[in-house]
């Protein structure tokens, strides 16, 4: 606890102001809190197929009614038991894709949302020229971009990188180094 404290006291935005939301605590404090919520969802109302990212979380299964069920139930466990309010859940079809994340999920595969895709290729573009017009060092660079391109990495993305990098290496060969790990 007195490390929590420390943590909690390092940061002062103003009175009765906590740490940032952005703050790496936010996570350990997410995944402690939950993790009985995580409990619930997985034993006693036996989902399956269930993700968490901090307070957004979604459940899949092929019956409907067994779904609505099992959001109710998780609503009213978590008013009960972690004085929580849940967002409101809704229904979706697997087939139109779930945004979540930066992503879209499907049964099969994961694809980047068309924000993230935007985003790839403005600041990719972005730190391209940042590198060659000499603001930022090679190591700079490197230290934006892989972040950047590993994001990309858990969705079915390859083609689309292979083109950006390509349009980019037109104007900035440099981007050569981080090409393999891009490609991969």
């Amino acid at each position: 606890m007195n490390i929590f404290d420390n943590i909690i006291d390092s940061y002062h935005a103003g009175p009765n102001k906590g740490v940032p939301i952005g703050n790496l605590t936010s996570q350990y404090f997410a995944n402690h809190y939950l993790a009985g919520a995580d409990h619930f969802v997985k034993e006693v109302l036996q989902i399956k197929t269930f993700v968490r990212y901090m307070d957004d979380s979604v459940l899949w299964h092929d019956d409907k009614e067994i779904l609505l069920n099992a959001g109710l139930r998780l609503e009213q466990h978590s008013a009960a038991e972690l004085k929580l309010t849940l967002k409101p859940f809704c229904l979706n079809r697997n087939s139109h894709g779930l945004p979540f994340l930066g992503y879209l999920l499907y049964p099969e595969r994961t694809r980047l949302a068309q924000r993230s895709r935007k985003r790839f290729v403005k600041k990719l573009r972005l730190y391209a020229d940042n590198l060659v017009t000499g603001a930022w060092t090679q190591k700079e660079y490197q230290e934006h971009v892989l972040p950047l391109i590993a994001f990309t990495e858990h969705a079915a993305a390859k083609e689309f990188r292979k083109k950006i990098i390509a349009q980019c290496e037109g104007s900035a060969d440099i981007l050569s180094a981080v090409r393999m790990t891009a490609l991969r």
